[in-house]
């Protein structure tokens, strides 16, 4: 009979497969907020990956605990290991092993994959390998997969609502800039309104906030926000006059060139490795396959399009906080498993909350992973697909955001993978040259990347598991 804290050994070996889980999902999901953003060119990499690590924590930490009771408790049946639940421990831990190498090598690749479908795969391996089929709740499963099916038509048909409406009221009329001017209040207010809604009435469900859900955000929406055009004349001069300034001081203390230079070669090797995400090019200007995908896109007027840039980064920032919000239960839902039967013994994990300091956990890992080895998956989302420009990539978060917040609330781990990709879709469709404004021979190999992802995760989970259990020991 287990005793609280026996096994401590799979406590820390699934704490650190947590962490390499939720860094595989920051390093792979991250192009599932910002990879529009940066392909249209409305912020840089580096920019999106500071703002990235703010909103992916403050989705963990805040709304990240709904889905994460139905990957914890939901997918095998927690009723099978009662009498012995120290193998239910074993199954979490065997799961995170086979999600996280999944999920780190096809980051390693630039493969999209879903970590929700890494994740459930590796559960459903386990658990089958521990009793067979009747290891998993395959009610449970046919609501997850029934998501994966709804998620990318759900995102592709609300993206493809704001675009069409863009395109044909904004964008197509003879004087689109003054239009943009117009609509760009109203989408600054529709999105804040959406979010900030989903933000109150799923993040404080026992709070008196939770009946101000619709007067807070109509508030919030009605303050209209300053849409910056251009650099007036003044700030361009204090700008040069600053710039000028700086490179003065430099020259005038030659002793700042040198103390850089003496800079400890240990903090410069960190630093790199830390920072090594912000520095790379995802734009795929030399590949002959995508700039032919991009000459069949209908391109509008420029300053309209940069007049979305803002409202586009807004959208981002949603996303990316509806990401973490979902996505983070992929590594946390077993280790908030793992915790509870070491603390009590005992498989009673659907009453147990889960812990705070898990949620950070897996929010800081989230931020380590999307800062060191996002870019990978950036580069295939940013603008591989389809052409992205900032009213395509608008309309293609704001569908993500809306079908991720929405399923999140329902309790459904859908794919955030899958939002973006069917919204990317969505928007390449509706681009100007249908079929050939997309990258089929990309997205085929993304498909492909989708199916093999349940199974392979589940193999190494089930055949580690199997290997586990049923080897000789010594008594």
């Amino acid at each position: 009979m287990m005793e609280v804290h026996d096994y401590t050994f799979l406590f820390g070996i699934g704490l650190f497969f947590a962490f390499m889980d939720a860094y595989g999902i920051g390093a792979n999901d991250v192009a599932n907020s910002f990879a529009t953003s940066v392909g249209s060119g409305s912020i840089t990499l580096a920019q999106a990956l500071i703002i990235a690590c703010f909103m992916e924590f403050g989705g963990a930490y805040f709304l990240g605990a709904n889905t994460t009771e139905t990957i914890k408790g939901g997918i095998v049946d927690p009723k099978m290991y009662a009498d012995v639940p120290e193998l239910l421990m074993l199954t979490m831990v065997c799961a995170l092993i086979g999600s996280s190498t999944w999920v780190l090598f096809a980051s390693s690749r630039g493969w999209p994959v879903s970590t929700t479908h890494a994740i459930v795969g590796a559960i459903c391996g386990a658990g089958i390998s521990a009793f067979g089929a009747d290891g998993v709740q395959w009610s449970g499963i046919g609501k997850i997969v029934l998501s994966w099916v709804i998620s990318p038509v759900a995102a592709g048909f609300v993206c493809s609502i704001f675009f069409l409406f863009t395109k044909h009221v904004v964008l197509k009329h003879a004087d689109s800039f003054r239009r943009g001017l117009i609509a760009i209040p109203a989408y600054f207010g529709f999105a804040i309104m959406v979010n900030v809604f989903y933000i109150i009435f799923k993040g404080a469900p026992d709070s008196n906030l939770k009946t101000a859900a619709i007067g807070i955000p109509v508030g919030i929406a009605r303050e209209k926000p300053a849409v910056h055009i251009e650099e007036t004349s003044q700030t361009k001069g204090e700008k040069l006059s600053a710039d000028s300034i700086e490179s003065g001081d430099a020259q005038a203390n030659p002793s700042l060139v040198a103390l850089e230079k003496k800079e400890n070669w240990i903090l410069k090797k960190l630093k790199s490795t830390i920072f090594a995400g912000l520095y790379h090019d995802i734009e795929s200007k030399e590949d002959e396959n995508v700039n032919a995908v991009h000459e069949y896109a209908t391109k509008f007027d420029d300053d309209t399009e940069r007049l979305f840039s803002a409202v586009q980064v807004i959208t981002a920032c949603f996303t990316s906080f509806a990401h973490g919000s979902n996505d983070v239960a992929n590594a946390i839902g077993p280790l908030a498993t793992i915790y509870y039967i070491w603390s009590h013994a005992n498989i009673d994990v659907a009453k147990a909350p889960v812990p705070t300091w898990i949620l950070i956990y897996g929010g800081i890992a989230i931020d380590i992973g999307l800062m060191t080895y996002g870019y990978h998956v950036m580069k295939t989302l940013g603008n591989k697909v389809t052409y992205m420009s900032p009213t395509r990539g608008f309309s293609a978060e704001m569908g993500t955001s809306i079908t991720i917040l929405t399923c999140s609330k329902l309790s459904l781990p859908v794919s955030s993978t899958h939002c973006i990709t069917g919204a990317t879709t969505a928007i390449g469709l509706l681009s100007g040259g249908g079929f050939k404004s997309l990258n089929w021979r990309l997205l085929l190999g993304v498909f492909a990347g989708w199916i093999a992802t349940l199974p392979a995760a589940g193999v190494v989970s089930g055949v580690i598991f199997a290997f586990v259990s049923r080897s000789p020991q010594l008594v």
